[in-house]
């Protein structure tokens, strides 16, 4: 599959027809020009239909879902920013192109041009018209389809300069002809054109082509000439060296870097220190890092840098001083491995005395970071400087250059012999902010890291193994059994974790860890000791805590007044100890269970009570939590036309917020409110197109309804024993709506279904208190119950069903 926009918006090799209606284009278009970052509904929205009379929500997801099944499921995902079209430069020709042009880049930069030129023609082969054509001037896609095209026209004139380069002059003339004629105005390619000339020895043509620029933008723009094309008109004029550091016309590479060479020799010591110097800092010549670098007074640097100036090898700008276009590369190319390390420890040194501010700290780091190989004090001054780099970063959310200043502190480390323990603090550190950056696959490997190391502190190794849990839940990492990653690094923790409030936190993800691999009855007993070690330690917000932990944690089948009483008595704790966060934790745990236990004037008055604290604390995951609650109590109740009120506000507030499953579970409860209605067809229309969503735990309770509903029992039954017979291992915040599904599911069934099976069905339902057995009561009633039951029975462990 692969989707082309340079030129008609297209799919090819789909794996479902394309569709060709005008809105779904849109959709393509807009996902696809935002490719691999989220777009979210609204914007979306907005994007496809501009004007009034936008149709329902549900058109746009009706659309995604369309193209999810063309693209396939995986390519189009949901998360809290809203849709990303993820797609490899396999699969979209604009990515294709883009990373081409960075290996042309790439290779240009190290002397290949012959590779870089055919790289630039096969980026340019891609395309087939202009960036989606039929859309160009839409504001859906006016942006990119902008930056594409400047994206050709710089790689046609980075196709000119590699020829110029290259000595092929005449194919620069050609080319750079055809390219000016479109750019009249474009500044660089005239230059290009102006170096063509003179590199074929006519230096009246030269002239001639920067004067009819010169006219051209007086006239046609009211412009002067730019600072860049000014200088190379002087430069033409007096015929300096500077324009002879390109390869002669047989493209020799080695012979610019000889000449340049030569030049640079005959300069005196001091100007040779200093042009060698100023090419590890960049274009700009930075003259009071190098007065403190090289120690040397203003009129002395001022001395030596004017026979650079002279020979051409730096020039000067309306900004200062500078190396011309390319030839700092060449100069850097020409400091040795030894005389690097010095210059580059002395540059960071001159910056760090003067670091005021973030950026000259990041010129510091960069340049101690170099010199660390061959000099432990620049490798620790390199650690010392990203590591506040590292904190400034996060303070302001720069989450990449936090993770990319933690990285590099961590690799200076690796290049000197510091202690273990220093070592193991810096992994930590790095782990912690790839944590905090998202990486958490990352982030994992490194709290691993830390903790491995012989001589890591116990605080270390204990923080790492709860930090490395509270991951593996929000990644939904897939466990391994008892020797999990996870289970091990806790229970290493567990053994060096002194007793009191570390020890319980310690056990109490220890259970956690336990419950998510499988080990369920390892996992009861560590979180029955972490829930005495909590009473012990007698920290009422610890055991509140320790408890939800541990209710979470729980094997189904403990009974539902247990995991009642476990949330109930959280909230208390919480309460009591004003500590609102924890309060509003521990009831939002509640919820479920009070409506497991059919006890719903609880679950109304702990709602309301979320709803208080959640305004308090501008707490808006539970803002729309509160809705999607009520909107349950309501469909319980048969109250549909409050239910429809409420799953609509639930949409607003969850999609305000960026809930990733916002759609889903609307639409979830949207089916159940159809099927409460006696609308199997509206809710089969709505299943339809969600059908991609198999994966998604309430949908599939949705399929389940509606194949009940329409009477397709072969279907449900089909669902309903490989899902009752495995475990669940969704992480805590997932628990409300895991348990208010099966509520519902079995709530469905049983009323759908004829008086003798909802007498029946009504007696096996009525004391299940896990999510399993109220499936499995399900299946049963679905099928030959002796049937069912045999399968389950080979599918689950005796224990597990009723």
């Amino acid at each position: 599959m692969r989707v082309q926009v340079l030129g008609p918006l297209s799919v090819v090799d789909a794996s479902a027809p394309v569709p060709s209606g005008e809105v779904a284009r849109r959709v393509l278009s807009v996902l696809a020009a935002e490719a691999n970052r989220p777009v979210h509904p609204s914007r979306l929205a907005d994007l496809v239909w501009p004007h009034a009379n936008r149709p329902a929500s549900n058109s746009l997801q009706a659309h995604v879902s369309r193209w999810r099944r063309v693209l396939g499921a995986h390519r189009i995902g949901y998360g809290p920013a809203g849709y990303t079209l993820r797609l490899t430069s396999d699969e979209l020709d604009a990515l294709a192109f883009e990373e081409l042009v960075a290996a042309a880049t790439h290779q240009r930069e190290r002397g290949n041009l012959d590779r870089a030129l055919a790289t630039y023609d096969e980026a340019l082969v891609l395309w087939r018209g202009p960036a989606f054509q039929e859309m160009a001037d839409d504001d859906c896609v006016r942006n990119r389809a902008l930056e594409l095209e400047a994206q050709r026209t710089n790689v046609r004139l980075a196709r000119i300069e590699t020829w110029c380069q290259s000595g092929a002059h005449d194919q620069v003339l050609e080319d750079g002809g055809h390219l000016a004629r479109d750019e009249p105005w474009n500044e660089p390619v005239h230059r290009a054109l102006a170096r063509a000339h003179y590199g074929r020895g006519d230096q009246v043509a030269a002239l001639e082509v920067l004067a009819e620029l010169e006219r051209r933008l007086r006239d046609d723009l009211g412009l002067d000439l730019g600072v860049p094309t000014q200088l190379l008109r002087g430069q033409i004029l007096r015929q300096e060296p500077a324009l002879d550091v390109r390869p002669d016309a047989a493209g020799e590479q080695g012979l610019t870097t000889r000449r340049l060479t030569e030049r640079i020799d005959q300069l005196g010591p001091r100007t040779r220190q200093v042009l060698l110097a100023a090419s590890l800092s960049g274009d700009a010549v930075d003259t009071a890092q190098l007065r403190a670098a090289l120690e040397m007074n203003g009129p002395g640097l001022a001395d030596a840098l004017s026979p650079a100036l002279a020979a051409g090898l730096l020039i000067r700008s309306e900004d200062g001083i500078r190396f011309p276009p390319k030839l700092r590369e060449h100069v850097a190319g020409l400091v040795g491995a030894g005389q690097a390390l010095d210059l580059h420890r002395r540059l960071g040194e001159s910056l760090l005395s003067r670091a005021g501010r973030t950026e000259l700290l990041r010129r510091a780091a960069d340049h101690l970071a170099k010199a660390a190989p061959g000099d432990s004090h620049s490798a620790r001054l390199a650690i010392e400087t990203d590591r506040r780099l590292t904190t400034i970063a996060l303070s302001q959310g720069r989450h990449d250059d936090a993770v990319r200043h933690a990285r590099r502190a961590v690799d200076c480390a690796q290049q000197m012999s510091t202690d273990e323990v220093a070592h193991a603090e810096l992994w930590f550190s790095l782990a912690q902010v790839t944590h905090r950056a998202g990486l958490l696959d990352e982030a994992m490997d490194h709290y691993r890291t830390a903790a491995a190391l012989p001589s890591a502190p116990a605080g270390i190794i204990i923080d790492s193994a709860l930090a490395h849990e509270e991951c593996s839940l929000h990644a939904r990492r897939h466990r391994t059994g008892v020797h999990d990653p996870s289970v091990e690094l806790l229970e290493r923790a567990l053994a060096l974790a002194p007793e009191g409030p570390t020890s319980v936190r310690v056990r109490a993800s220890l259970a956690q860890a336990l419950s998510f691999s499988g080990a369920a009855e390892r996992a009861s007993g560590a979180a029955e000791d972490a829930v005495a070690a909590a009473r012990r330690v007698a920290e009422p917000t610890l055991l509140a805590a320790t408890l939800l932990r541990a209710m979470a944690t729980h094997v189904p089948d403990a009974g539902a007044h247990e995991r009642f009483a476990l949330a109930d008595e959280a909230a208390t704790l919480a309460r009591e100890a004003q500590a609102d966060e924890l309060e509003l934790e521990a009831l939002a745990a509640l919820v479920p269970e009070a409506m497991r236990e059919d006890d719903l004037t609880t679950a109304e008055a702990v709602i309301t009570r979320v709803e208080h604290l959640a305004d308090l604390q501008a707490n808006v995951l539970h803002h729309w939590k509160v809705p999607m609650w009520r909107a349950t109590l309501a469909l319980a109740a048969g109250r549909h036309d409050e239910a429809e009120v409420l799953i609509e506000d639930f949409r607003l507030a969850a999609a305000a917020d960026g809930y990733d499953d916002a759609p889903r579970i609307h639409a979830f409860q949207s089916i159940l409110l159809a099927l409460g209605r006696g609308k199997l067809d509206e809710a089969s229309s709505i299943l339809h197109e969600f059908d991609h969503d198999a994966a998604f735990e309430p949908w599939l309770a949705a399929r389940l309804a509606v194949a009940y509903a329409t009477g397709d029992h072969g279907e449900a039954r089909e669902l309903l024993v490989p899902w009752a017979a495995r475990r669940f291992t969704l992480s805590r915040p997932f628990a409300g709506v895991r348990t208010f599904c099966a509520c519902l599911v079995a709530d469905a069934v049983l009323h759908l279904g004829d008086a003798a099976t909802q007498s029946r069905l009504a007696e096996v339902v009525a004391p299940a208190a896990g999510q399993r057995p109220v499936l499995g009561a399900g299946a049963a009633m679905l099928a030959d119950p002796a049937d069912v039951l045999n399968r389950l029975q080979a599918a689950c462990d005796p224990g597990d069903l009723l």
